[in-house]
């Protein structure tokens, strides 16, 4: 999306962050990653009752999705988050649409969407954490589970303000695979999956079918399923859980298009989504939400089209990584310069394998921080990606340092793609961000 920052919520986003309320939030947060027993996004974990532990942490705010008239889950590998974004836009007339989505980028306000582009103020966000940490901490289920992750507190205030917010229908994005996601712990009626493909395969499978089985589990019981899947085996086991749990199962059409990686298919899927709950028919092109999304490929320009681009884009899989390479095409973007940061679990090499074709050199760092996590130590990242490309490579202290010398000394239309997480993301939105203001 082509981006500028001063009239979007990236702004106000990052002006909630100097908040007073936002910092003792991200307190609170982080105490609570601290004492956490088990993360789900650990493989050592994953064995741990996260159901259990999820349901009651639900009950310990009396919450369990209930409480609205309607509840709908939504999964799959790519474009989860913008489907949501347009799902919530689609069904705001009649209904009032709470959304939760994930990664936080900027923010974890902008995770909490009360209304269609209304992200919970950092005053509501900490008074609805703060109550539930409270709870928590003299719950009669801590000594067995032990402390919750973020993420999972997180979902339960979402329920919360939304339900404060008077919503009638709450659109929970998951954050990985679905099975055993904090999310799936919530009552729902219904389930879209966007598609499957190869994503932390170390938690979900090593194949596109093991990895599906897990996205299918937030298929509910005599609920219904919608997808835009469009590989025969992945349709036909999520067809045969919905099966398997009495659920109606709507496929879109393998022969819709698929040339633009998806997209149309998403945006269609949305719409049918979005007809079903309405019950007629709805305008697809009435689409609010999808520039609330950080980081879903940001094109920022640097002064005017002639000067050097700025392109942020969370992918962090090869999957997400082709789509990613598939749009940098179309927007004529080749010879790029990549500053890279990744996750220890990431295939650097299958990402590569997408993005070296339109990459000139290579930039390496690490980020991160105690609620979002560290990715990669650079130069173990570095000894990657000389392994699987043959690019000048160099190591940057910070995101920050690498920008300005980009914007330097760069020449008129060539492009730096700053890429391989969200966490990386924030950190060049955040100082593109200063640099506008």
């Amino acid at each position: 999306m082509h981006v500028d920052l001063n009239k979007t919520k990236y702004g106000l986003l990052l002006e909630y962050n100097r908040d007073a309320a936002y910092g003792r939030f991200l307190q609170l947060a982080a105490s609570v990653q601290a004492k956490c027993r088990a993360n789900y996004m650990a493989v050592a974990d994953k064995d741990f009752p996260f159901m259990q532990r999820m349901r009651a942490l639900l009950s310990t705010r009396g919450l369990d999705g209930s409480e609205f008239d309607r509840v709908v889950l939504v999964g799959g590998s790519h474009g989860k988050g913008t489907l949501t974004a347009r799902l919530q836009s689609l069904l705001s007339r009649p209904y009032r649409v709470g959304a939760f989505l994930s990664p936080a980028v900027l923010s974890w306000c902008e995770t909490i969407l009360t209304n269609v582009a209304t992200p919970i103020t950092p005053a509501a966000l900490t008074r609805h954490y703060e109550s539930l940490l409270t709870r928590v901490e003299v719950a009669p289920w801590l000594e067995e589970f032990g402390y919750p992750s973020h993420f999972e507190m997180m979902v339960v205030v979402a329920l919360a303000a939304c339900l404060e917010a008077r919503c009638d229908v709450m659109l929970l994005e998951v954050g990985c695979g679905g099975l055993n996601d904090a999310t799936n712990a919530v009552r729902h009626e219904g389930a879209v999956i966007t598609d499957v493909g190869l994503e932390h395969q170390q938690l979900l499978g090593s194949s596109r079918l093991e990895i599906a089985r897990q996205k299918a589990g937030i298929i509910p019981k005599e609920g219904w399923l919608f997808t835009a899947a469009n590989d025969p085996e992945v349709v036909e086991v999520l067809r045969e859980t919905a099966d398997a749990k009495q659920s109606q199962f709507r496929a879109l059409p393998t022969s819709l298009p698929t040339q633009d990686n998806g997209c149309q298919r998403n945006q269609q899927l949305a719409k049918q989504v979005a007809e079903y709950l309405r019950g007629k028919e709805c305008n697809a092109g009435q689409l609010e939400g999808d520039s609330l999304l950080p980081a879903r490929y940001d094109l920022l320009m640097v002064g005017t089209d002639s000067r050097p681009r700025l392109i942020v884009d969370g992918a962090h899989s090869p999957d997400k990584c082709r789509v990613l390479a598939a749009q940098l095409r179309r927007d004529g973007v080749e010879a790029c310069t990549l500053l890279l940061a990744a996750g220890e679990d990431k295939d650097v090499a299958g990402m590569l394998h997408h993005l070296d074709p339109l990459t000139r050199e290579y930039g390496i760092t690490s980020v991160g921080g105690a609620i979002t996590g560290e990715t990669m130590n650079a130069e173990k990242l570095a000894a990657k990606v000389r392994d699987a490309v043959d690019k000048p490579i160099k190591i940057v202290a910070d995101v920050a340092s690498c920008l300005d010398e980009f914007i330097a000394t760069a020449e008129p239309k060539q492009a730096l793609l700053v890429t391989g997480s969200f966490i990386i993301a924030a950190e060049a939105l955040r100082f593109w961000c200063a640099l506008e203001s």
